[in-house]
């Protein structure tokens, strides 16, 4: 979705209802399904990602050599979390970091339509 935007936190969606927040039963689906997708085979992939997330995630291994944290452990880690918030290709995205804003401070979020 390069080049698609939204202020309202809805990821575009022109149904201006208020979205539902995402269920604890659909959250935990889904990481179920992220931890499953996480333990399958690996392939090596040649991604472009921001220079300054790649800084960190170097800075990070690097400081957390005592726990033997690897880069890609930690890029998986991203991705677990990504696919908790959009699932399936079709299926209801919720805005992530409002999933993990309303845990802290125990509000509602809501969702969105991807197109």
């Amino acid at each position: 979705m390069k080049g698609s935007s939204s202020s309202n936190g809805n990821n575009g969606s022109k149904d201006n209802k208020e979205p539902k927040a995402p269920t604890r039963a659909l959250l935990m689906e889904r990481l179920q399904e992220a931890d499953s997708k996480s333990k399958s085979k690996t392939t090596t992939v040649t991604l472009r990602i921001p220079t300054e997330l790649n800084d960190w995630l170097d800075e990070y291994r690097h400081l957390s050599y005592p726990q033997r944290i690897e880069k890609q452990a930690l890029v998986i880690e991203g991705l677990r979390l990504l696919y908790m918030a959009r699932g399936q290709p079709g299926s209801d995205a919720f805005n992530l970091e409002e999933v993990l804003l309303s845990k802290a401070s125990g509000r509602s979020v809501g969702k969105s339509k991807r197109k």
